[in-house]
């Protein structure tokens, strides 16, 4: 799901799997770079997309 407002844009991304998934970054139409995961205030490295964890859940902040 991706929220757009007037200063920062989320993508919120689940993973219902028993297994870790890559995701790429193409496939997510983000910016290459940091995204902040919103829940955890870690920074992901989004150039080469996005690996999730089994039932992982993240918010991120793509404002760039």
């Amino acid at each position: 799901m991706r929220r757009e407002g007037k200063s920062q844009t989320i993508l919120v991304i689940a993973s219902v799997l028993d297994r870790t998934q890559h995701l790429p970054r193409t496939g997510l139409e983000i910016d290459p770079g940091i995204c902040v995961d919103l829940l955890s205030g870690s920074d992901v490295a989004a150039a080469d997309g996005i690996d999730l964890s089994p039932h992982q859940v993240l918010w991120l902040d793509v404002s760039g």
